[in-house]
C-alpha cells in the first residue's frame, strides 16, 4: 500500500491511467502564484539571464519583433541559488502538495531533477507537441511533470495541450516544426 494512499481520489486515478495527466486546480493559492510570478518578471526585468535564459535558439540572435527574444525559457532556474528564482523555485519545486500524486502515479518516490520557467508574452510562439521522454531519454513511466501555470490560460491565449493516452505510446521519430508557431524545433 502506497502511503499516499486516500489522498487522491478514484477519480484521479482512474483518469491518470487512462489519459496520462491529472488536472488539480488551485493547488496553489494565488498569493503563491504572484509570488513567483513576480519573482520571474523581477528576473527578466532587463532581458535574458546569462547562462540561466535560454537565448539564441535556432541559429538566432535578439530579434526585437519577437517576444520571445526578450522573455527566453528559463532552464533549471531552481539550481541558480545566487539569483532570486533560484529559492523560490526550489521551495516550489519540491512543495509537499505535489507529492502525493508524483509519489502515487510514479508508483516510486519521486526525485526532483529539473526546472524551467516559460514566459508566454502576447503574440508569442508556443512549443510545439512534443513527448518528454524523447528529450529525457528515460524509462517511460518513470518521469513526470508538475505543470503550472502562472497566468490564467485558455486556447486562446496558449494553454497546455496534452493527447490523452499519449504516455502509452512509443517514443516517435519527431519532424521538423513550423518555427513560424513554434519556438522549438521538433514535432510529434
Amino acid at each position: 500500500m502506497l502511503e499516499t494512499e486516500g489522498l487522491l481520489t478514484q477519480e484521479q486515478i482512474e483518469q491518470f491511467e487512462r489519459d496520462g495527466f491529472v488536472v488539480a486546480r488551485q493547488l496553489l493559492a494565488p498569493y503563491e502564484v504572484a509570488e513567483i510570478r513576480d519573482a520571474f518578471m523581477a528576473q527578466n526585468v532587463d532581458g535574458p539571464v546569462p547562462n540561466l535564459s535560454e537565448t539564441g535558439r535556432n541559429g538566432k540572435g535578439y530579434d526585437s519583433s519577437d517576444p520571445l527574444s526578450f522573455y527566453p525559457r528559463m532552464m533549471n532556474p531552481h539550481a541558480y541559488h545566487d539569483l532570486a528564482v533560484g529559492p523560490v523555485t526550489l521551495r516550489y519545486m519540491l512543495d509537499q502538495r505535489l507529492y502525493p500524486f508524483l509519489k502515487q502515479f510514479v508508483e516510486d518516490e519521486p526525485v526532483a531533477v529539473q526546472s524551467m520557467f516559460y514566459f508566454k508574452p502576447p503574440k508569442a510562439r508556443g512549443q510545439e507537441l512534443h513527448q518528454d521522454n524523447y528529450y529525457l531519454r528515460v524509462k517511460p513511466g518513470t518521469c513526470m511533470a508538475a505543470w503550472v501555470a502562472i497566468d490564467d490560460v485558455d486556447a486562446e491565449n496558449g494553454g497546455m495541450r496534452v493527447v490523452p493516452g499519449s504516455q502509452n505510446m512509443d517514443i516517435a521519430c519527431p519532424e521538423k516544426a513550423d518555427l513560424r508557431v513554434s519556438f522549438s524545433v521538433v514535432y510529434v
